[in-house]
């Protein structure tokens, strides 16, 4: 039940606002899953190996080490390096008793972490399955096909290009919204939201353009998840008459699997328990439970100002990314994202204020 002393819009922003802040966790543990030197130190946080064996402690890396400068020859060993869709190799982890950490492909990830979201909200969405019937077949239809290119195209993104360009260029979206939203949904962003749309865009092009160019597949990449996630944000609007669990249910099932063709293919179903536990925060913890977030979000927030609220995950997703697996940021996010935090702020506080005045009259 709603709390009466909280109007319903409100908590459609809180909700997005706790999206933003769970999303941006999608960027180091999809390192971690992908990258073996991110693994690597993820596997030292946890103190245990990648078959899920308690770690020795760091001296004992460290001895390894100092011995290769002993007077004696070391044994010379085949290198069992495998590499990754990012270009990197696999690594033999000292800490993991020389058991090799193979990185998890794009596919598995998207697969998987798909799959293990809808174990949890399919049983969820299930008594509600009726609100379907609300909407025109083509919304679920579209919603659905929307989901699966933008989140698989935003992992396979962050394979091959740094976090931070990954979540900067999907963030193109409110573009998109701001294009759709009066064709597809009838609802007109005033002037003032439009000026705070250009401030916050301001900050995407200083974090985009003033940064190290990256991989241009993986720029290409991540400019077509902000397509997809621009048009999802339209659907998820057009689908606010069907219950938040039966829309996050429905395409986190029917994603994960139309994915695992994918995998059969170019991925592997093999993953280590830790991997394993990986994959489950990122399914439930980082994916399904935002989107449900999100879905009820859009449900009392117009699609363009929900766009602007999610901007915050630009700032946050690299911040985590940097502090987690030390893939720090350049100067340019740490410019760029104060500019658009800034831009998400002043449109809070000044719908506040409005309202606030509007109600008094």
């Amino acid at each position: 039940m709603t709390p009466a002393f909280i109007p319903r819009p409100w908590l459609g922003v809180l909700a997005l606002l706790a999206c933003a802040a769970l999303w941006s966790m999608n960027g180091p543990l999809i390192k971690i899953l992908n990258r073996p030197d991110a693994m690597d130190r993820a596997l030292r946080l946890f103190g245990v190996s990648a078959t899920g064996v308690e770690a020795p402690p760091p001296a004992t890396a460290d001895r390894a080490v100092k011995s290769t400068h002993s007077p004696e020859p070391a044994e010379p060993r085949e290198s069992t390096a495998v590499p990754t869709p990012a270009g990197g190799e696999g690594v033999t982890l000292a800490e993991a008793g020389g058991a090799e950490v193979r990185p998890v492909s794009p596919w598995t990830i998207a697969s998987f972490r798909s799959l293990l979201g809808a174990a949890v909200f399919v049983p969820l969405a299930w008594p509600h399955r009726g609100t379907l019937r609300r909407v025109k077949p083509r919304w679920v239809i579209a919603g659905v096909v929307l989901f699966i290119l933008m989140t698989t195209t935003f992992v396979v993104a962050n394979t091959l290009t740094t976090a931070s360009n990954a979540i900067v260029l999907q963030y193109t979206a409110p573009l998109v919204v701001f294009a759709l939203s009066p064709l597809v949904l009838g609802e007109r962003p005033s002037a003032g939201e439009g000026w705070v749309l250009l401030i916050v865009l301001v900050g995407v092009a200083v974090i985009f353009f003033a940064g190290p160019a990256g991989d241009t597949l993986g720029l290409v990449i991540s400019l077509s998840s902000g397509l997809w996630y621009g048009a999802l944000t339209v659907a998820l609007r057009g689908l606010r008459e069907v219950d938040a669990r039966v829309v996050v249910g429905l395409n986190t099932l029917c994603s994960g699997l139309v994915l695992l063709p994918l995998v059969a293919l170019y991925g592997s179903f093999s993953v280590t328990p830790f991997q394993l536990a990986m994959l489950a925060l990122l399914g439930i913890a980082q994916f399904a439970t935002p989107y449900l977030l999100f879905s009820y979000g859009v449900r009392h927030v117009e699609a363009h100002r929900a766009s602007l609220i999610t901007l915050l995950e630009v700032f946050l997703n690299p911040l985590l990314t940097w502090l987690v697996v030390a893939e720090a940021p350049g100067s340019a996010t740490l410019i760029g994202g104060p500019i658009i935090v800034l831009g998400v702020v002043a449109w809070i506080f000044a719908t506040l204020r409005r309202r606030s005045i509007h109600n008094r009259q």
